[in-house]
């Protein structure tokens, strides 16, 4: 409730800004965002010495600081007349190094900041490198994926969201990456999903099994409209490969939920 409480306040502020700044001149928007942004990480470095709740409202006003500073950045360097892919690249580079600095020292501000920037920048290189490169931005997506992963299976400050945006970003790669290559790229999604729901099994991470489960089943549906003919054969494939992951994923859910805790006595 706190939360929410606070994302409507968010939003209200938001809107009273836009409005005092509808028709303010850009240097007079980019003032005000680097004040706040100023303003936020100062109320924020005092708040993390506090207690829990008071360093949850501190990380929620550093990301406010951090957007703060990336918008007006953003201004400036669109002003300066950069390319907007150079924009990207500088403003994502610089989030996904705090972000990274930041997890192992944050509740949840530091992942956040890293899963949100990182994709974001693997985008921006590859259009840097070929504009017009599908496979090439599937690559880059799966690079952010793979590194967002592994920190979500570290010691870091809410892992989950680097799992959950790493498993969106291997769906993403991998269709992105069987797209823009020619037969047999259709098989990709597959090796992609079937590697992701192994080490999900390990780990028994939901979101991964259900985004490995959504590659192979994807990646199937590619393949048998590629290499089967008739649509009956193409529907009882991909039924039965659906049913296979379905029930592929139920298992491994009922082990997790069934697995004791760590330290909890053996039965």
């Amino acid at each position: 409730v706190g939360y929410l409480g606070g994302l409507i306040v968010a939003a209200g502020f938001v809107q009273i800004i836009s409005v005092v700044f509808e028709d303010a001149s850009k240097w007079a928007v980019v003032t005000a965002l680097y004040a706040l942004a100023v303003v936020f990480g100062l109320v924020s470095f005092q708040l993390s010495r506090k207690n829990a709740w008071q360093q949850r409202l501190g990380e929620v006003l550093e990301l406010a600081a951090v957007g703060a500073t990336a918008g007006a950045t953003g201004i400036v360097l669109d002003d300066a007349g950069m390319r907007g892919e150079w924009i990207g690249f500088v403003l994502a580079g610089a989030a996904s190094v705090w972000g990274i600095v930041r997890t192992a020292r944050s509740r949840f501000v530091g992942t956040i900041v890293m899963s949100w920037a990182l994709p974001i920048l693997a985008i921006v290189i590859a259009q840097l490198i070929d504009e017009n490169s599908d496979w090439l931005s599937g690559v880059t997506m799966l690079v952010a994926a793979v590194a967002l992963l592994f920190a979500g299976t570290s010691a870091i400050g809410a892992p989950f969201i680097a799992r959950v945006a790493g498993s969106i970003f291997v769906i993403s790669g991998s269709f992105t990456l069987g797209g823009g290559l020619d037969t047999p790229a259709q098989v990709i999604p597959i090796a992609t999903g079937a590697l992701l729901f192994a080490v999900a099994t390990m780990v028994l991470a939901p979101e991964m099994l259900a985004a490995g489960a959504i590659c192979v089943v994807g990646g199937v549906v590619m393949s048998v409209n590629e290499w089967i003919e008739g649509d009956l054969a193409r529907g009882l494939v991909i039924v039965a490969t659906g049913l296979v992951m379905l029930a592929a994923v139920g298992a491994q859910l009922r082990r997790g939920v069934s697995r004791p805790a760590p330290g909890a006595p053996a039965v």
